[in-house]
């Protein structure tokens, strides 16, 4: 099946809509038990990708968007689709908070108050409430700030520092308030000396995490080939995309790799996911229309996720990849990927 994606693709085969070996109810892409959080998860690519990790038999999924509005709406819909309570009847299937992932204090708040009701129907043999028994498994960073359309001189200083604010700064709240811990535990610097940390206390007891699981948590970043392809009159979105997807995130993962390797730290890994050509209603805000390009099937995007956040797509930690790459041939690369450091990697070509 071939493609008319304009940009350059890993494998020969691609695809535009779900297919067996990412579906999500394949069972070796379920979710079952599971607490995924999306940041902008009530509309477009991060609502797909909430229905997939649903379709997928998450425990709970947690929806991040910054209007009330938007949030009811989505949320009634997937209640509607997939019930409202957990499987185990403990806990609301989807959760929703109103939040600006700009604002570190109410992330923070946010995640602290879904490890307490994700754990809230957990109760021992005594009755006694068994503290932060479950963790959150899955965070997928959707929210993005937009502008576009205009030259590289013609964006405001307001516009950039929006951008920014969000497109680098908030994503790092949300994954701080992710891995708490990961702050206070010591990394190799550059000569390989291992180095204490800046933040020498322990974390506040209300964000630290369980680790009574033995799966991996996972960190999707939603990212864009803006980040690393020339788009006319879209600099400031591809360039306040490009430091958190492809360096921020892959210097993350490496120091997730070493905490994972040397502590009881309980695995993270990191990946930077293109979602496909979708058309969402941010796309339509800014002047796409169905006519423009041959658009991706929603589907795509949130089976993708559910393969990625499996134990198959652990090999591709720390990668930028695309989810109209083809899984099999991606495994099939596993080699490729294990001998080359650059792979799906974004790097200086001389």
């Amino acid at each position: 099946m071939s493609s008319t994606h304009p940009w350059p693709n890993l494998t020969k085969t691609t695809h535009r809509t779900e297919y067996a070996a990412i579906s999500p109810l394949n069972p070796a892409n379920s979710h079952a038990g599971k607490t995924v959080v999306v940041t902008a998860g009530a509309t477009g690519v991060g609502l797909f990708i909430s229905r997939g990790f649903l379709r997928a038999g998450a425990r709970t999924v947690v929806l991040l968007a910054r209007r009330e509005a938007v949030l009811a709406e989505a949320a009634a819909g997937l209640r509607d689709e997939f019930g409202e309570k957990s499987s185990d009847g403990a806990v609301d299937k989807v959760l929703t908070y109103a939040v600006d992932i700009t604002d570190e204090d109410r992330v923070n708040d946010v995640f602290a108050d879904v490890r307490r009701r994700i754990n809230s129907g957990d109760d021992n043999d005594d009755g006694k409430k068994v503290e932060l028994r479950r963790d959150i498994d899955i965070l997928v960073l959707s929210a993005a700030y937009v502008d576009h359309g205009l030259p590289v001189l013609g964006y405001t200083q307001q516009s950039l520092r929006a951008s920014f604010e969000t497109n680098v700064l908030g994503n790092l709240n949300a994954v701080r308030a992710f891995v708490p811990e990961a702050a206070y535990m010591p990394v190799a610097d550059m000569s390989g000396e291992v180095r204490a940390p800046v933040r020498t206390a322990p974390p506040p007891a209300s964000s630290s995490p369980s680790t009574t699981s033995s799966s991996d948590r996972v960190i999707i970043a939603i990212a864009d080939v803006m980040s690393y392809t020339l788009f006319p009159t879209q600099s400031l979105y591809g360039a306040s995309k490009l430091p958190f997807h492809t360096f921020m995130l892959r210097h993350l993962d490496t120091e997730l790799r070493q905490l994972s390797s040397t502590t009881t730290f309980r695995p993270v890994r990191a990946h930077a996911l293109h979602p496909g050509a979708l058309l969402t209603p941010a796309g339509v805000d800014i002047g796409f229309t169905e006519q423009m390009f041959p658009w991706d099937d929603p589907s795509l995007p949130g089976g993708f996720a559910t393969w990625l956040a499996s134990d198959a797509g652990r090999f591709l930690r720390g990668r930028f990849v695309h989810a109209t790459w083809d899984v099999d041939e991606l495994v099939g690369m596993r080699g490729r990927f294990e001998e080359d450091a650059d792979l799906a990697e974004v790097v200086l070509k001389v």
